[in-house]
């Protein structure tokens, strides 16, 4: 072998290791062709160098639960909306109060019913119920107050000019006629001869006083109406008299 024979088998012996030692330095994903000097490098040859694998095994036990973290710092104040909570809490009293409104409105239509078909309160007027309770014969003070208190009611009170059209009026339609020539009854109302002052059951002063001909005597404290066969006659409206003495036919109760 001459001289050139031998320099060509070395120098392709040294490119080999060199080739080789290269191979070796590459980065994963890179494929030698068993080629000498031909290496090639890429993302798909990457993949080709882990085996496909057709399925997943079962997933193992799972470990133990780690232990509670420490509390972390607390957040930033939040921002309120003061006037959108305002509107939701309105809205919310305004559905409530009317609920409450419907129901009330429909409780009063269903007493008002009852008390129709019961004829237990023949005059209204300012949300109270009055009604008369006619014995004929002569009650005293005491025993007519017990009458109004046996339904929950007391001694009524005259509270206005037309609250006294009202009473006198349907006290006049409970005369019998020919047998009576009119209907009486004790109030809860009070008059004081020494300060001439009238008083409603609950101490204040009495808004509308009709006088009957001749009064207020010096008589104390009690008060009676009375209402004659029409609103001529003069033998009716009010007067003061001594409970202990006075007797009517009647009581006029209010609740």
């Amino acid at each position: 072998m001459n001289r050139i024979g031998i320099a060509v088998i070395v120098s392709f012996i040294l490119l080999a290791n060199y080739a080789s030692a290269q191979l070796q330095q590459q980065p994963s994903g890179c494929l030698n062709l068993r080629r000498a000097h031909q290496t090639f490098c890429s993302d798909e040859l990457l993949a080709l160098e882990t085996p496909h694998r057709s399925g997943q095994g079962a997933p193992g036990k799972r470990g133990p639960r780690g232990e509670k973290g420490n509390r972390g710092d607390r957040g930033p104040r939040g921002i309120i909306d003061r006037d959108t909570l305002t509107d939701i809490v309105q809205e919310k009293v305004r559905e409530g109060l009317k609920s409450y409104s419907d129901a009330l409105s429909e409780a009063n239509k269903r007493i008002e019913q009852l008390e129709e078909r019961e004829g237990l309160c023949p005059v209204k007027h300012d949300g109270k119920c009055f009604w008369v309770d006619v014995r004929y014969y002569k009650l005293h003070f005491a025993e007519a107050r017990a009458i109004c208190e046996a339904r929950r009611g007391k001694l009524a009170n005259i509270y206005s000019k037309s609250h006294f059209d009202m009473m006198t009026r349907y006290m006049r339609s409970l005369i019998i006629p020919e047998t009576m020539e009119r209907v009486n009854g004790w109030l809860g109302m009070t008059y004081h001869p020494q300060s001439q002052s009238i008083l409603l059951s609950n101490g204040t002063s009495a808004p509308y006083v009709k006088w009957y001909t001749g009064h207020p005597g010096t008589n104390c404290c009690s008060m009676i109406l009375a209402v004659g066969t029409s609103w001529e006659a003069t033998n009716q409206n009010m007067w003061n008299a001594d409970p202990s003495y006075h007797r009517t036919v009647g009581v006029i109760c209010e609740i």
